[in-house]
């Protein structure tokens, strides 16, 4: 069954037999604190609004502030040069479809990384189907910051770039997708999509 071949999948010793992290570390840029107010005038705490950790019911449908997430554009370009500096990979910046600008990282070895950066959201590819959107959410009850979203950004390209991505597909007789992507320090993300059959 699916749910078998998905276990098997998960209880794979999937650890890279070389982790690829140069000798030069990547450092975050500084980024700007952006200061955001509410319909009264208040300062938005994003990232600490809801205190007990439950958002109200219509948080979920509101999305304040949008380009709250501007600076991830900073964190785009100091992840193509850091990659472009440390690693035998091939940068090159193609027109996307709808406008944007797509940065297509070709390594000589391992899984091609393309990064499409947009406001409010970074939207990373790699490998032949792998996709996610950076921050995945900006409804006000996820309370998202530019920080956070460049962690999740950062974890997701150095470790792509490290080695630590692996897909599988198709899995079982529905044809879903299985993703895993394991940091250089061992934290490992697996996810899986499906039924992909038009693929």
């Amino acid at each position: 069954t699916l749910f078998r071949s998905m276990r098997a999948l998960s209880a794979q010793d999937s650890a890279p037999a070389a982790v690829i992290v140069p000798a030069r570390a990547y450092v975050r840029p500084a980024l700007p604190i952006l200061t955001f107010h509410d319909d009264r005038g208040e300062v938005i705490r994003y990232g600490h609004r809801w205190p007990d950790g439950i958002a109200p019911e219509e948080s979920y449908s509101q999305e304040s502030h949008p380009e709250r997430f501007a600076p991830l554009s900073l964190v785009v370009d100091a992840l193509v040069e850091h990659l472009s500096r440390e690693y035998a990979v091939e940068t090159r910046r193609e027109p996307g479809e709808d406008g944007t600008e797509r940065i297509v990282l070709a390594p000589a070895r391992g899984a091609q990384i393309t990064i499409t950066p947009a406001v409010p959201s970074v939207c990373v590819e790699a490998g032949a189907l792998f996709h996610a959107i950076v921050p995945s959410c900006i409804c006000d009850a996820c309370d998202e910051t530019a920080e956070t979203a460049a962690d999740e950004l950062e974890r997701i390209v150095l470790s792509i770039a490290a080695g630590g991505f692996r897909e599988e597909y198709p899995v079982g007789r529905r044809a879903w997708l299985y993703t895993e992507v394991r940091s250089p320090d061992g934290e490992r993300r697996e996810s899986s999509s499906g039924p992909l059959p038009e693929l």
